[in-house]
Order: structure tokens, then C-alpha cells, then sequence
């Protein structure tokens, strides 16, 4: 079992998620409804019988979203605040634990590095201020990864975290059937790290129990909405414009380019300080964890947009924790390069 880096303070993951609430609360009722807003409030103001009913013939993809949403109502009212304020502490939540998950796989620092670019992200903001489940889903998406890891790191808790690993996941599939495709990012998470950490028959059957249960609670949810797949015709086929806006996920060209010179920065830096620090500055866990999480769900929903057109940039929100952490661990490896930092 390899060394895990040492826990920063307990507090620490507080600060990126008081930012990015911060953030995301800042014009949160300035932007009117649009339209897909507009579709649930739609939803939200029927009764929850006539909301049963209705998702018999639409939007049953999103009926775990309206449920949350309805009680909301009912509660706050049908104002902007009230409606996007779930999706902007869900996206503070998820900062979280991004901070936590950088800590666990290379340092304090690097986590609160991930946490800090996770909360400026103008993709983050942006769904931070809309009144759909892409929030959840990536809050969702990074819960299933921090107990993935937690599994993988503590052998003697490794029971609970797939009971937690499960549960999320078969939230995450209520929230959006897009987001199992993490499922296929985590296998190949355990396939590389299987012989740096101990991933035994027991963490396998483990895995797979917690991934077919969650695919089990989604299914029905998947049936029917696939008797609503024309609610999607508008979806045009993938061509080189929808592989590009891959990167809005990061933000617009500029930024994205931008945050690609850091990691590859960050790269050159671990490897100029020598051979001992690569490992250091890029373990195999954040690597194995983060570049299976960023590419293949995008590839795959590309890939089978090719047959029927299912992707857009927004379907994939639960892969922006992944690249955040790539770039927190990268703004650590330059920091180190510059002189050593020290968190209390």
C-alpha cells in the first residue's frame, strides 16, 4: 500500500466551497430564465400527481431534478434565488471535495490549488446560476470518485466506502443516465492502480455490486426515457465544432489554452526539479483517477452520437472536478518549483 500524502487541516476544503458559493451566488438572480429553466419551472409548478403523469410522456430523464425542485418551491418560492440555489451548493459541495480528493492523492496544497480553480471556472459559475441538474450531476460524479479512492486507500473501511460509492451513483444515475458512463472511466481507474493499491477479488465484486445495483435503480428511468428519444432530435450529428466545445467545460479558447501551458508548466517543472519529484507531483492515483474521468464519457457520448446524437457539452459538467484537479496539481508542482509553500 503506497504512502498517503498527509491530511491538510479539516477546514481547509471550506475555503474553495465558501468561494464558489460565493461566486455562484454573486449574480445569481440577475440572468432571466432561459429556456431550459423555463422547462422547469414548467414542470415544478404542476402537482406532484400531474408531475407523475407528465413525466410519463416527457422529460422523465430529469424527474429525479424536478422532485428536488418542486419541494423547493414549495418551500423558497419560484424566484431565481430559490430555484438556482440547490445547483449553487451543489458546485460548492463538489468543491469540496475536490479539495479533499487533491489531498488524498498528492497533497494539501495541490487540493487546495484544485479547489481554487474548480471555484473560478466560468463553466462553474455558470451552471452555479442555472436552474438544471448539471450541478448535481457533477456533485454526484465527484462523491462517487472520493469514496472510489477512499476504497482504494482504506482496506479496513473498504465496505462503507462502496456502500457509499453505490449510493452515490445510483443518485447519480436518477440525476442524469449520462453519468454512469464514470462507471467506464472507474474500471479503468482500478485497472491501473491494481498494483498500487490492493485491488483484490473482495474491492472487485465490491465495485461491481455497487456499479450493477446503481445501473438497477436507473434502469427504469433509462427504459422510459428511451421511448422519449425524440425529445433530442435537435441534437445535430457530432462534427469537429461539438468536439471542440469539449473545452467549455474549462471555459472559453483562451482560458482553455491557458490551463493547458499550466499542466504542461506543471510537467516541466516536476521533471526539471528531478526524477524523484515526477512521481511526487503526479502520482499514478491522480492520473489514473482524473485522465479516464476527463476523456471517455466525452468520447463516448461522441462516439455514439455518430449512430444517434446524444452529446452535448452540457451532459458531460460531472468531468469538469477531473480537470480541475489536473490543474491544482499542476499550480502545486510550480509552486514548489518556486520555493516551498507551507499550509498550517
Amino acid at each position: 500500500q503506497p504512502d498517503r500524502p498527509a491530511p491538510g487541516p479539516a477546514w481547509l476544503p471550506a475555503i474553495p466551497a465558501v468561494l464558489t458559493l460565493l461566486i455562484g451566488l454573486y449574480k445569481i438572480q440577475r440572468p432571466s430564465f432561459n429556456r431550459d429553466e423555463t422547462a422547469t419551472l414548467a414542470a415544478v409548478h404542476r402537482s406532484f400527481p400531474d408531475l407523475v403523469r407528465m413525466l410519463g410522456t416527457v422529460d422523465v430523464v430529469h424527474g429525479a431534478y424536478y422532485a428536488l425542485i418542486w419541494v423547493v418551491v414549495r418551500a423558497g418560492g419560484s424566484g431565481e434565488f430559490a430555484v438556482r440555489l440547490p445547483s449553487a451548493v451543489a458546485l460548492a459541495v463538489a468543491a469540496a471535495l475536490v479539495t479533499a480528493l487533491g489531498g488524498r492523492l498528492v497533497s494539501s496544497w495541490a487540493g487546495l490549488a484544485a479547489g481554487l480553480v474548480f471555484a473560478v471556472l466560468p463553466s462553474v459559475s455558470w451552471f452555479a446560476e442555472t436552474a438544471r441538474e448539471g450541478a448535481l450531476v457533477a456533485a454526484l460524479g465527484t462523491l462517487a470518485s472520493y469514496c472510489l479512492v477512499g476504497a482504494l486507500q482504506a482496506e479496513a473501511t473498504r465496505r462503507r466506502w462502496m456502500i457509499g460509492y453505490g449510493i452515490a451513483l445510483a443518485f447519480l444515475g436518477l440525476a442524469n443516465l449520462f453519468g454512469l458512463l464514470i462507471v467506464v472511466a472507474h474500471a479503468v481507474t482500478l485497472a491501473c492502480l491494481r498494483r498500487r493499491y490492493r485491488v483484490d477479488r473482495g474491492l472487485v465484486v465490491g465495485w461491481l455490486i455497487a456499479a450493477v445495483a446503481a445501473l438497477i435503480v436507473a434502469t427504469p428511468v433509462a427504459v422510459a426515457g428511451y421511448g422519449q428519444l425524440h425529445q433530442i432530435h435537435w441534437l445535430p450529428r457530432p462534427g469537429i465544432k461539438d468536439v471542440l466545445s469539449v473545452q467549455r467545460i474549462i471555459g472559453p479558447s483562451l482560458l482553455f489554452l491557458l490551463t493547458v501551458a499550466i499542466c504542461l508548466a506543471g510537467v516541466a517543472a516536476s521533471a526539471a526539479a528531478g526524477r524523484s519529484r515526477l512521481p511526487k507531483n503526479w502520482p499514478a492515483g491522480l492520473l489514473a483517477l482524473c485522465l479516464p474521468w476527463l476523456i471517455l464519457p466525452p468520447v463516448i457520448l461522441i462516439t455514439a452520437s455518430l449512430a444517434h446524437p446524444v452529446y452535448t457539452y452540457r451532459y458531460i459538467v460531472y468531468c469538469i472536478p477531473a480537470a480541475a484537479l489536473l490543474i491544482g496539481a499542476a499550480v502545486a508542482a510550480l509552486g514548489r518549483y518556486a520555493g516551498p509553500v507551507a499550509l498550517v
